[in-house]
Parts: structure tokens; sequence; C-alpha cells
């Protein structure tokens, strides 16, 4: 026979479970804190959803625009915006989490005549105002904090009769990102200026020209220091220093130069990736650990099961190879763009020795997105100078509370299976 349970037995259970549940959205100041800062630590994404769960929780946290706009904690971490020919109207557009895989689409009425012109690796845009003034911004795409720098024409300084098109040319930044914590540095893959540090309210760039060609070769924000990759080793831009124009400092002195060397940030690891020496044996390039303790490199034969995508003009960007079946861990992916947009991608494995040449991806595939965003293909949209610019509008489901309580938002897949690969 089934046990008789009584109604009194069954009504002091029910009460006992209401009374030890826990009210999550009464939680207090201190432990609310406490949570919050757990996450922002992780991304400011997941502090923003965190904010706009509710507003008890809201009131316990801070906002980021408490903070100044180059405070690094509330910098996204990870994430690249993709090409506007794959968003889902001309009024928005996608950012992705390399390491998860997540895609979040952000209305950023902010970018109104706005010209994308350069990215850090984290995902702060670099812009220049579509019209004759020349004004520059550094956005933060998720808290939409905007940061005024000074105006391009000081970075153009001797050059003012060039047309549009070929000022605009100039002026695309091959990397960006923070020097220090107030410093903004850009790195451009030109011939006449390669290097220009500022301050936010500073009046015009600090510009370091061009030594002699090829001098840097790639330069990547890391840990709020801007690295440069030279034929001589591994230099750091030193802000400090940079009065009238910006100072490099020796880390890394190396004898062997070579043409082609990227710094990749490898899930918050320093490594390069280069060239091999001509005449050496198959893998084409070599990965080494860059240990800034020491100023010393160690070469590696392993990427810690991700992969790297670089690109021609020295942009890179590590991934998890889980983000797609067609992606190999501890694989060096080089690709590059033709004039009539042609993605060529060549796959080089550290670990194994093996090379292979002629891929092409399928378009809209994961593979395809990386290898465009390495090759700043698409990155910017170049209009008429007559138009207006419209880079793109996202809408914000990171930034905002949430409008509804009941209605559960569909899980972004953190993976896309398939073949990425054109047979």
């Amino acid at each position: 026979m089934a046990p008789h349970h009584s109604s009194t037995a069954v009504g002091t259970r029910a009460r006992t479970a209401r009374a030890n549940r826990r009210d999550w959205a009464n939680l207090t100041a201190g432990p609310a804190g406490l949570i919050a800062e757990a996450v922002l630590a992780d991304d400011v994404a997941g502090y923003l959803r965190f904010r706009s769960v509710c507003g008890m929780w809201r009131r316990c946290t801070e906002p980021p625009h408490a903070h100044g706009s180059l405070d690094s904690r509330f910098h996204p971490r990870r994430w690249i915006m993709l090409p506007e020919v794959f968003a889902a109207n001309v009024d928005r557009r996608d950012f992705l989490n390399v390491s998860t895989g997540e895609r979040i689409r952000v209305d950023l009425p902010e970018l109104r005549d706005q010209l994308v012109i350069g990215a850090t690796s984290g995902g702060l845009l670099v812009l220049l105002c579509g019209n004759n003034t020349r004004d520059m911004h550094l956005l933060n795409p998720l808290t939409r904090q905007l940061t005024a720098l000074p105006n391009a024409a000081s970075l153009l300084r001797g050059q003012e009769n060039i047309t549009w098109l070929s000022e605009l040319e100039k002026l695309q930044v091959s990397s960006a990102g923070l020097a220090d914590s107030s410093t903004v540095a850009l790195y451009f893959d030109d011939r006449k200026m390669e290097l220009a540090v500022a301050k936010p309210g500073d009046e015009r760039w600090s510009c370091r020209p061009r030594p002699e060609p090829g001098f840097i070769i790639s330069a990547l924000s890391f840990a709020n220091r801007f690295y440069c990759a030279s034929k001589k080793g591994i230099n750091v831009v030193d802000a400090i220093a940079a009065v009238k124009q910006p100072q490099l400092a020796v880390v890394v002195e190396e004898g062997e130069p070579t043409h082609e060397s990227y710094l990749v940030d490898n899930d918050d690891e320093l490594i390069r990736v280069q060239q091999a020496p001509v005449g050496t044996k198959t893998p084409r390039y070599h990965a080494h650990r860059v240990d800034l303790a020491v100023g010393q490199m160690v070469r590696i034969y392993d990427l810690r099961g991700r992969a790297v995508f670089v690109g021609d003009d020295g942009r890179s960007v590590s991934v998890h190879a889980g983000l797609s079946s067609s992606i190999k861990a501890d694989t060096v992916y080089w690709c590059k763009c033709s004039g009539d947009g042609t993605l060529g991608i060549a796959a080089y494995h550290v670990k194994n020795g093996w090379t292979t040449w002629n891929l092409h991806a399928w378009p809209g595939s994961m593979v395809d997105y990386l290898s465009r965003y390495v090759c700043r293909s698409e990155d910017t949209v170049v209009p008429a100078p007559t138009h207006r610019c419209r880079i793109f509008k996202v809408a914000a489901t990171v930034a905002g509370p949430r409008k509804r309580k009941g209605k559960r938002k569909r899980k972004a897949n953190s993976k896309v299976i398939g073949n990425d690969w054109v047979n």
C-alpha cells in the first residue's frame, strides 16, 4: 500500500521549500557585487547581461559609463565585427566571440555617418567621420561609449591635396589598441608613417615616420601595452617617452630578420608566428611564446589546441578549434584577399608539419568570416564623397534591460557544424 501523506505534512514541506528558496531578485549589494565582479573579469558582455536581469541587480552594480571610456575592465574581449555583407540588414552588424562562437547583434546609432577604419584585438572600433571634418573616435560597441581622438588632419600632414579615396586608404589602421591606461596607439601599413599615439584631449597625433620599409611588420595590443614585431625582434611603445613621436623600447632582441612576423594573443598568451627562413623544411611558419619577464622567445610546437588566422597586412586572430569542424587545432591559416574579393587560404600545421595550399571557404562560413576579418576585407564601406556614410547600426541585445521576463532568448550556437571548405 502506498504511504499516506496528510495534507498537513505536505503543506509543511511546501512552506519549508518556499522558505529555503533563494530570492535572487532581492539579492543584496554585497553578494550581487561579488558575482558581478567575477562576471566582469571574464567579459563585459556578461556583465551587461547581469545588470539587465532586474532592477535590483542593476542598482547593485556600477554602470560602465560611470568610469572612463579607456577603462579596460569594461572593454570587449575576443569580439570581432563581422563584415557588413553578412549582416541581417544594412542597419545592423553582428559581432562574433572567437572563443565561444557566440554571435550578438548590437544597434549602434553612434556609427551613423562614420567609417570604420580599424579595430583593436578585443573589439573596439576606430571611427573616422565620413565628411570633411576628419574627426576620429574610439567606440566600445558593447557599452556604446565614445572616446574623442585628435583630428585625422595631423596624420595627413604634407598630404593635404590627395583625393578622398587616397586619403581613406592612407588612414586604414592595421592595428590599434592601448599603449597604457590612457594612451591610444595606431599602427599603419603606410610607406611614410607607421605609428601614431595620442591621449583623449590631445590636439594632434604624435606620429612616428617609417625609418625603413617594413621596419615594423605587425603590431598588437596585449595586456594594455602596444607591442610591435620588427625585423630585429619585438618592441613595445613607450607612451611616457612619446612626446614628439612614439618611442619604441626593445622587449626581445633577435638577429634573424624576417619579412612575415605576426603577434598573436593566443588566449591571454603572447606568441609570435613567423615565416620560416628560406630553405628550411616545412612547416613554413614557426611559433614562439614571448616571455616578457625575461625578454626571450621560446619555440613551441603547438598552439594549445587553438588555431591562428593571419592576414597579409599583419592582422591576426586566435580562435578555438571547436568553432568549426573545418578548423584544425595547432594550425596557422594564412589568408590573402585578391582585388576582386576572392580569398585564398593556406594551412600550416605547426606540430605535424603538413601544408595545404589553395583552400577556399564557402561564403558565410566560419572560416570565411575569420579570413575576411584578418584580411580587413569589407570592414569599411567606402561611400562617394557627396553621400552620407552609414556603416552599421546594431540592436542592443547586450546593453539594454530585458523587455519580457517570461520569454527566454534563443541561445546562440557555440559550434558551427559542417564543412566550410569548397571542394
